[in-house]
């Protein structure tokens, strides 16, 4: 309650709202293949980020196959088809699994280092790959704006009712910092603006 940004608050709102500012003016007016550029650099920082997370057991080596595997479905969705895509993903599976086999002296527990990059190129690579195909569609851009509003109202909702209200951990192993406060606050901003910016547009 009543609530007044710190400076590095105010920075993450500024930073947070040109960022923002750039991403919708890409959405609305950019090419498909300018869109296709900013996502494949945001899946790049994703995939660097969660191989910093979950990958700290694995060799270097590895971890920057998986890296680089991991953009190959976003890489083929150029091609703008939804079976080539599809076969981005099989294709990095299989050349996880060859690499994985072709060092196994050096990888403790194959399986497991699979199944950890397998998810981070199925996850990151694969599921962003459909924003390219959500842009294509006739009505795409209203759908990616959409979805943009819900995912900033919920980052933000959460934020602000997990920092002001926020006092049982929602998950503190993953996650020190989100309450389930957070969360609730995140779920109803989110439903929230993403009623109105349906029925406005």
């Amino acid at each position: 309650p009543g609530y007044i940004p710190t400076g590095s608050a105010m920075t993450r709102i500024l930073t947070g709202f040109l960022a923002g500012t750039i991403w919708f003016l890409i959405v609305i007016y950019g090419s498909f293949y300018i869109f296709w550029l900013t996502i494949l650099v945001l899946a790049f920082l994703a995939l660097k980020e969660y191989s910093n997370i979950a990958l700290q057991g694995c060799t270097r080596k590895l971890r920057l196959v998986s890296i680089l595997l991991g953009l190959m479905p976003l890489l083929t969705a150029a091609t703008r088809q939804p079976d080539t895509i599809s076969a981005g993903l099989f294709i990095a599976t299989f050349a996880l699994a060859s690499f994985i086999i072709a060092n196994n002296q050096s990888i403790e527990n194959g399986f497991r280092e699979l199944t950890r990059c397998g998810f981070g190129i199925f996850y990151i690579g694969f599921c962003s790959s459909h924003l390219l195909l959500l842009k294509d569609l006739s009505d795409g851009v209203f759908w990616l704006c959409l979805l943009s509003v819900i995912t900033i109202a919920s980052d933000t909702g959460a934020y602000y009712v997990g920092k002001n209200w926020g006092k049982t951990k929602l998950c503190p192993l993953i996650s020190p910092g989100k309450t389930v406060e957070g969360f609730f606050g995140g779920l109803l901003s989110a439903a929230t603006c993403a009623t109105i910016f349906a029925y406005f547009f």
